[in-house]
């Protein structure tokens, strides 16, 4: 990354130490009419569990044709 007035500085940043032992998490479901293909249902789960810290994500998706 850098910024447009100064595109040779340099941007770091360092997010929170990690547990070296995590579980990692997900799981997906879609749901389509296969008839039409006017209505399709999607969600996802994702998360990732340590002793000091927990992440959970939840994402879902509805589209309808007409």
């Amino acid at each position: 990354a850098s910024f447009v007035t100064a595109p040779t500085a340099i941007i770091d940043s360092e997010g929170p130490a990690r547990d070296r032992d995590a579980a990692r998490i997900g799981l997906a479901l879609d749901i389509t009419d296969t008839a039409t293909n006017a209505f399709t249902f999607q969600t996802t789960y994702d998360a990732s569990i340590a002793n000091d810290n927990q992440d959970h994500t939840l994402t879902a998706r509805v589209n309808l044709k007409w």
